[in-house]
């Protein structure tokens, strides 16, 4: 079946596991924290997606920023704290 889901980015660098054929539509802040919503047919093998939190001005590897997909912007403690979502870039078998 196809559907969109919620997950819950719990920290600025962790791994979420999702549907392998997850399409991550947007992120946004939801109750003070990170959620992205996906597309995903629900039939599929569970798989981890590593996520990163960059805030405004933080210094990352370069090769990082190659590995992976932004997803969006986000603002936390009313816009005190402004974080970037990146999503590590799938490898496909």
């Amino acid at each position: 079946m196809n559907t969109i889901w919620k997950f819950v980015i719990p920290s600025t660098r962790c791994e979420v596991e999702m549907p392998y054929d997850s399409d991550i539509l947007s992120a946004q802040v939801q109750d003070e924290q990170v959620v992205v919503w996906a597309r995903t047919t629900t039939q599929t093998r569970p798989t981890k997606r590593r996520f990163s939190i960059l805030m405004t001005g933080e210094d990352f590897p370069y090769r990082d920023f190659l590995r992976s997909d932004f997803i969006g912007t986000v603002q936390l403690r009313g816009g005190a704290v402004v974080g970037h979502v990146f999503v590590e870039k799938r490898e496909f078998a």
